[in-house]
């Protein structure tokens, strides 16, 4: 229940419970007095009821009109948080980034950042990348991602990686992946590589892949009969 139906509640029961009152209330007889009148009006509820109602109409409106001004400057206070959370670093501000401050970067941030600031990021810096951070980047910040951090990703980081963003790659991203790194790759994410992708595999890259990683490449390379060092990979996966 919002502040604002709090106080639209509580002026109506005051009102209601004034005029309840009012009808329980026995008529007496008008007594002429010379006694002064006070300008407030108030109502107080039977004897039987046990309840005492004396809540003036002025005192009703500032407490309805507190209670709607604290409920927008809750308001403001939660859209000012949420704002703040999503708020994203300078590009020239990433340019300067160290791994632990990546690490330490909040997730919405991380999701906010475009593929331009993604691209800012030293290359020591993307090594801090956690694993929930990577496994968050979109196809946009994907692309991205420089040739010089692709080198920097480790095996960790790579298997990380979604399917869908593995398949998103460049070739020259997959020419940048180091052998050590690329061994990471799980069998769905090379089942992810196109055609076109295998065409920018390295023997190298195939150093350290086990038998079921190797199959998963196998129609990839097979198919890239224009690779210039498709019989080199070809030999690899022996």
């Amino acid at each position: 229940m919002t502040i604002n139906t709090v106080a639209s509640n509580l002026s109506s029961n005051t009102s209601a419970g004034a005029q309840q009152s009012a009808a329980s209330t026995p008529k007496t007889p008008v007594v002429a007095s010379n006694a002064p009148v006070s300008s407030t009006t108030s109502a107080s509820s039977s004897a039987g009821s046990g309840v005492d109602v004396a809540v003036s109409a002025s005192g009703v409106a500032a407490l309805v009109a507190s209670l709607k001004a604290a409920g927008a400057a809750g308001s403001k206070a939660s859209a000012a948080s949420t704002a703040s959370a999503v708020a994203t670093p300078s590009i020239a501000q990433l340019k300067s980034y160290t791994d632990k401050q990546l690490a330490q970067m909040p997730l919405a941030q991380w999701k906010a950042l475009s593929a331009e600031q993604i691209a800012a990021l030293p290359p020591i810096a993307i090594k801090g990348a956690t694993q929930s951070q990577i496994a968050l980047l979109s196809t946009k910040q994907v692309a991205g991602l420089t040739v010089a951090q692709m080198a920097a990703l480790t095996k960790t980081q790579i298997a990380a990686l979604t399917p869908l963003s593995i398949h998103s790659f460049s070739n020259s991203q997959i020419s940048a992946i180091t052998p050590p790194a690329f061994a990471g790759m799980s069998v769905s994410q090379l089942s992810a590589l196109s055609v076109q992708q295998g065409v920018s595999l390295k023997p190298s890259q195939l150093i350290y892949l086990g038998q079921d990683q190797k199959n998963a490449l196998q129609s990839k390379t097979m198919l890239a009969s224009k690779s210039g060092n498709l019989f080199q990979i070809m030999a690899m996966m022996g």
